[in-house]
């Protein structure tokens, strides 16, 4: 008869944001100690997924835990799951950086444990199309991810998700294995552990789950190993350690061994279990969810990328450092290990005052700066009536490459946007103005180059929506618009470039007056604005972490910066790793971009259907709220381009 399997896999990370150095021999002896020796003397099967890092850092401070680890390899009683030498949001950083933290990875497992894991455990659960792509290249075999949000993402009911057996990857190399991951059913088993529910009350809602034999494979623990007789403190909520966990566990184990009709395997051996051709193919190219990331959506890519203690700034020191070691012909290897853990995830949530001011310490303080000059005086020696006519209310651009309207009104921002070909103006970025829409929710103006600042404790909006009076300077190569705004009663610096050999214009804001407090910062980049509002065929490509682009469509209405909570301001998005967006609206190409070294942005998109035409915007997000939002210092300049060459 088939049974049912299951797979247990504890995430080990001394790394975790919030626990301190000379706290590492604690959570072993507390933490990874016990499932040691709790599942082998159960005579359990177990997984356990650990960076090359913290694999380091035990070998450190508790070298016999690792011999004691190796004895349990070389007699199969646990394997080993990969995640590279850091814990990194793959989506969020460059192609040459995944690459070599999944082979230094390696390397270091095979040094220290003598072994090559053929399976991986994609970082946070944050999965893209370029992910599996670069496990593929590494050489694994299987890859561990959250099977919720990837049903979420598909489109697909849970049920049916988990019922099928599915490849990821490129199709033209050997497919990669997906086992799926719970997080419901993961979480029960802290629970019970943690005695907010009872054993009886565990194992009726296992027998329950098992019952219905429709999942391919139970994950009956796929998470951290450092919340057992032991709590990282990162909430205060956290439940209070009232009975020895290990304990409570080890009677679990008894049960669960002996359920019938069940067993327990590597994840591994399930996987190997598979025949390829019994695989389905998928693939996410939708814009809605293009990302998947573990658990509710507060576990969304901004956690990473612009929360934090200062995460745009440390993601920006982060790419200055890789510029400058990809110029560099003598790499060596503690260059990129330095880089890698600076990249670590867990140096973007939770993190200690303490950690935070050796990270400091770490990056780049010296980037040049970027203040922008200041244009008050208008050019009067210059001719510029060939490009410009400058109206009461609009300045109206025209070169021979592109034409742009600004509304002095409001603060320059953009109504009408696109390249001249032909003679003929292209229209395909600008201002939707009220009445466009017949939705209510709709009837507002939806601009394109502006800024929005909201300050999430008191919800008081501030934009750069301003009437302004623009100064404009002439060069051989552009034309530059600048004005003087204030928000928050800080004076901030706008400016607006204009190429004149190239179909290209800039967008820049310096923010250095201003001081950080609880609030999101968003770039209105684009609003798309064509002559038909109705059936735009529009297509966004991106690399999210891996060497190609991968193109995403509108599948459904969505909005990526809707707050989740009062505590989690956006939902999704989509990371470019290269600073570059690229558009297709209707027959139209263009591009959007930024240096992510100079500046960091998280894009986020929002699709509205309306009866009148479609709604489509890009707001390139330099700030956004979570429970991991700290604040200090102050803002930088702000910049990106879009060009329609």
């Amino acid at each position: 008869m088939n049974k049912n399997k299951s797979f247990f896999l504890f995430h080990l990370n001394l790394a975790f944001s919030s626990i301190e150095y000379d706290q590492h021999l604690e959570v072993i002896n507390k933490c990874y100690l016990p499932l040691l020796e709790t599942f082998s003397q159960q005579k359990v099967k177990f997984a356990i997924e650990l960076s090359g890092w913290t694999l380091n850092r035990i070998l450190q401070v508790a070298p016999e835990w690792i011999e004691f680890l190796k004895d349990l390899i070389e007699n199969k009683k646990v394997e080993i799951v990969g995640s590279g030498y850091s814990q990194i949001i793959g989506p969020l950083v460059p192609y040459e950086v995944n690459v070599k933290n999944h082979q230094i990875g390696l390397i270091e497992y095979k040094k220290i444990l003598g072994i090559t894991p053929k399976t991986v455990l994609v970082n946070e659960m944050a999965f893209s199309n370029d992910m599996a792509e670069i496990y593929q290249e590494i050489g694994y075999e299987n890859m561990i991810m959250d099977g919720d949000n990837l049903s979420l993402s598909l489109g697909k009911k849970k049920s049916d998700f988990f019922q099928t057996k599915y490849g990821v990857g490129n199709k033209k190399e050997k497919l990669i294995k997906l086992l799926p991951t719970d997080s419901i059913i993961f979480q029960k088993f802290q629970r019970v552990a943690h005695s907010e529910i009872s054993i009886n009350e565990y194992m009726d809602y296992l027998y329950k789950i098992l019952s219905k034999k429709n999942n391919i494979v139970f994950p009956l623990y796929c998470n951290d190993a450092e919340v057992f007789n032991f709590r990282p403190g990162r909430f205060d909520e956290e439940a209070q350690i009232e009975f020895d966990e290990w304990e409570i566990i080890k009677n679990i184990l008894e049960l669960i061994k002996n359920l019938d009709n069940h067993q327990i395997e590597f994840p591994s051996d399930v996987c190997n279990s598979w025949k390829d051709d019994e695989l389905e193919i998928f693939y996410i190219n939708n814009l809605s969810y293009p990302v998947p990331v573990k658990k509710q959506k507060k576990y969304n890519l901004a956690r990473w990328s612009v929360t934090g203690r200062d995460d745009a700034n440390l993601n920006s020191s982060c790419y200055s450092i890789y510029n400058e070691l990809i110029k560099t012909s003598n790499k060596n290897y503690d260059d990129w290990l330095n880089l890698l853990f600076l990249w670590s995830s867990d140096h973007r949530t939770h993190l200690t005052p303490s950690k935070w001011k050796n990270i400091k310490k770490l990056i780049q303080e010296d980037r040049p700066n970027n203040h922008i000059e200041e244009f008050y005086i208008n050019d009067s020696n210059k001719d510029l009536s060939k490009y410009i006519v400058n109206e009461k209310q609009y300045i109206n651009v025209s070169t021979e490459h592109l034409f742009a309207k600004l509304n002095k009104n409001k603060g320059m921002a953009i109504m009408d946007l696109g390249p001249i070909i032909e003679g003929d103006n292209i229209c395909l970025v600008g201002t939707t103005e009220h009445g466009t829409f017949d939705n209510i929710e709709l009837g507002a103006d939806f601009f394109s180059g502006a800024l929005v600042i909201q300050n999430m404790d008191t919800s008081q909006l501030f934009s750069d929506l301003q009437k302004v009076e623009p100064a404009i300077k002439f060069t051989n190569k552009k034309i530059e618009i600048s004005c003087k705004l204030k928000i928050n009663n800080e004076k901030i610096i706008k400016k607006i470039e204009i190429l004149l050999d190239k179909p290209i214009i800039k967008v820049s804001y310096d923010l250095s007056k201003l001081v950080q407090s609880k609030e999101t910062i968003r770039l209105s980049a684009a609003t798309i604005k064509t002559k038909d509002l109705k059936n735009i065929d529009f297509k966004v490509r991106s690399k999210a972490g891996g060497k190609k682009i991968h193109e995403y469509i509108l599948d459904r209405e969505f909005n990526h910066g809707s707050a989740v909570s009062h505590r989690v301001s956006s939902t999704s998005g989509l990371p470019s790793t290269d600073g570059r967006l690229i558009f297709k609206v209707n027959n139209s190409t263009f591009s959007i971009s930024w240096d992510p070294a100079f500046c960091y942005f998280y894009p986020l998109f929002s699709n509205n259907l309306d009866s009148n035409g479609q709604l489509i915007r890009l707001h390139l997000s330099h700030r956004e709220q979570d429970d991991t939002l700290k604040y200090e210092g102050k803002y930088k300049k702000l910049e990106y381009s879009i060009d329609f060459s």
